[in-house]
């Protein structure tokens, strides 16, 4: 065999042994970057998951910082009324001071109709006597109505909670529009 081609197959045997060996370092390295990815983004998994965690743990702190057991008081409003009557707004005060004014639409009647309940006004008070006041407007039928209503209760040590609750049934029958009546249910 002459020279020349003897060569030039030890050239191209050099040739292939130096891409086979450079590609198998890149496959090397392109598994080993991988391997990081993988394990980067696994501890920023862990991290989410972590931090979601802290989240819950700040958002109970913080809620038991802003409301205390011991002085903790909930609104809340119910109704069990027919389709005739249809609740337009509702004007909380708490001892004088209006707390909450606010305006129904559909969707939310529809919802506090098949059973909901609003939460009107949550907050913080003294122990001791106060006073609610509620003023209901609304419309039985076509005419409006307007309902007003005044419950005192005493806070102590533990947190109270109010229910109003509108109900009435067959407000408009027979042509005769009545207005709902409110019911006031006090858990302490």
């Amino acid at each position: 065999m002459p020279l020349g081609i003897l060569n030039v197959k030890y050239n191209y045997l050099i040739l292939i042994l130096i891409l086979s060996l450079a590609s198998s370092t890149c496959w090397a390295e392109e598994l080993n970057t991988q391997e990081q990815f993988k394990s980067l983004d696994n501890r920023i998994q862990n991290l989410k998951r972590s931090a979601v965690e802290l989240g819950k743990e700040i958002a109970i702190l913080e809620e038991e910082l802003l409301f205390p057991a011991n002085t903790q008081y909930g609104l809340y409003l119910s109704m069990d009324t027919d389709e005739t009557y249809k609740l337009i707004t509702v004007i909380v005060k708490l001892d004088g001071n209006v707390v909450n004014n606010y305006m129904y639409d559909v969707s939310e009647l529809n919802a506090l109709s098949n059973g909901a309940v609003h939460q009107l006004h949550k907050g913080n008070l003294k122990t001791g006597k106060h006073t609610l006041s509620i003023t209901y407007m609304g419309k039985v039928g076509s005419r409006m109505t307007r309902l007003t209503n005044t419950h005192e209760f005493e806070k102590g040590n533990k947190p109270v909670f109010i229910e109003l609750n509108l109900s009435g049934k067959e407000l408009g029958k027979f042509g005769k529009a009545k207005e709902p009546t409110i019911n006031v249910k006090q858990w302490s």
